[in-house]
Order: C-alpha cells, then sequence, then structure tokens
C-alpha cells in the first residue's frame, strides 16, 4: 500500500520537457521581467560571494596589518555592496511578484475564455 509522499513522488514529482514548454509559454508574453528577475537574483548572488571576499580583506589587511585605513576604507566599501545587494534583492522580490501576478492573470483570462466557449453546456436543468 503507497503512503501520500510515495503517490505524490510518482504522479506529480517529475519534471519533463513539456512542463518547462508549458511555463515558458507561459512566461513569454513577460519576458522583460523574466530578464529583469534573473539579472537581479544574479547579482545578489555576486554580491553575496563578494562580501565573503570583503570579510577577508577586513580581518587580513585591516586587523591582522593594524590598518585602520584599510578597515574604513573596506567597511565603506562592504557597507555601499549591501546597499546595492538590498536595492537587487527589493528589485527581484518586486520583480517576480509582478510576474506571478501577469501569469496568473494570463491563467484566469484563458480558464475564463475557455468557459465561455463552452457556452451552458451541462445546463440542463433550467439555467437562465
Amino acid at each position: 500500500m503507497s503512503t501520500y509522499n510515495e503517490f505524490e513522488e510518482e504522479e506529480y514529482g517529475k519534471l519533463n520537457t513539456h512542463i518547462f514548454g508549458r511555463l515558458f509559454s507561459l512566461l513569454k508574453p513577460h519576458w522583460k521581467y523574466a530578464v529583469g528577475f534573473l539579472l537581479c537574483i544574479s547579482m545578489v548572488s555576486a554580491i553575496d560571494s563578494y562580501t565573503t571576499f570583503l570579510s577577508k580583506r577586513i580581518i587580513d589587511e585591516g586587523i591582522i596589518a593594524g590598518s585602520r585605513e584599510a578597515i574604513v576604507q573596506t567597511v565603506i566599501l562592504y557597507g555601499s555592496i549591501i546597499l546595492l545587494q538590498a536595492l537587487g534583492s527589493f528589485g527581484y522580490i518586486y520583480l517576480v511578484g509582478i510576474l506571478a501576478e501577469r501569469v496568473r492573470y494570463d491563467l484566469r483570462k484563458k480558464m475564463f475564455n475557455h468557459l465561455q466557449q463552452l457556452g451552458n453546456f451541462g445546463c440542463h436543468l433550467g439555467c437562465d
């Protein structure tokens, strides 16, 4: 006897080219938002890895070397990079929200049009 998780894995857990094709067809009209989202998320990822390098510089060039100037310069750079990362994070959250709402609207509109084409099919009990 299969459990709920096994059923879900067997039936719905598999991604294939058909699913990705449908996804990309829904995103195609909104490609600018999708590209903007991908650029923002890439920027945030790159900045996240760069902050690790800046932390190393603060320790190596500032604290261990005893250079107050190096610490101040690196901390100022670190702060400006963090602000840039915050803007990138806001950008990708904003763009994903817009993208999701537009795709959701397109799906609702597609479903509504499909239901309108069906007409009063199945309304055999005296629908107005």
